[in-house]
């Protein structure tokens, strides 16, 4: 680009984002999350969940974003369920930017597995070679209509997450041929989603840290009441006192 260039912008990408998350403060911390998919390096300590009913252009808008940094060979589809019961899964994640789970069943096991992976490195197991660990850059986009159990006796998993509420039904224009890697792998529409992604970067660097709307606060804890109704109910009944108290405190005098 030169000074007076215009960036190239993917049209039908932001109208289908704005139709899908019509709150602008919602889109705009949704673009400046997703923006942590560009720097492989940078260590994003959550998952990303795009949460809602079919037809709101969960996966459809997933799948754009996963694909804009290196088209298919950047992205991984892999499930929790595989992640958490497979030790081969894992090498699927190795130099992706981004990897997508749609519609993964609940999976026990899978809050230890992202605490794991969030902390920055991944340890690999394949054929014929060594166990090693590998730096983890792939970041854990999931689309759902169901939450992944996120009880956690640490609390650290609803830390952890990041959840997006799609509530709104993109239907038309947007059907089941662009819900597909070849689509959205075509270079100009990738280098639009790219500078979309870019936008929200060059925002959060500069801010230094999220900016997180009210709304997202309130759609996050809708998300926690159905992934940890445990940690819930300790968040809407238990009051800051003098001493302390620690969650698994609570927990072990609990009956089962």
């Amino acid at each position: 680009l030169t000074e007076n260039d215009e960036p190239t912008r993917c049209l039908e990408f932001e109208e289908m984002i704005a139709r899908a998350l019509p709150h602008p403060e919602i889109r705009r911390h949704f673009q400046e999350v997703m923006s942590c998919v560009l720097p492989p390096h940078v260590v994003l300590r959550g998952q990303i969940i795009l949460w809602g009913p079919p037809g709101s252009a969960k996966t459809t808008i997933a799948t754009a974003l996963g694909c804009a940094p290196a088209g298919a060979m950047g992205l991984s589809f892999i499930s929790e369920a595989e992640l958490v019961k497979s030790k081969w899964a894992a090498g699927g994640l190795l130099n992706k930017f981004a990897n997508i789970s749609d519609d993964s069943p609940v999976v026990k096991g899978w809050p230890g597995w992202i605490k794991s992976y969030t902390s920055g490195n991944l340890r690999m197991e394949m054929k014929y070679v060594h166990p090693f660990r590998a730096a983890a850059t792939a970041k854990m986009i999931s689309t759902c209509n169901e939450l992944q159990d996120a009880s956690d006796a640490s609390g650290a998993m609803v830390d952890r997450m990041f959840p997006f509420r799609f509530q709104q039904r993109v239907t038309g224009k947007w059907d089941t041929e662009k819900m597909t890697v070849e689509y959205w792998s075509e270079p100009e529409r990738r280098e639009g989603i790219v500078n979309w992604l870019l936008d929200g970067l060059i925002r959060l660097r500069t801010r230094g840290d999220f900016d997180i709307p009210a709304q997202w606060e309130e759609d996050k804890q809708a998300a926690v009441c159905l992934a940890d109704p445990l940690e819930a109910w300790l968040r809407d009944n238990l009051e800051r006192g003098e001493g302390e108290i620690l969650r698994g405190d609570i927990v072990s005098r609990m009956p089962n």
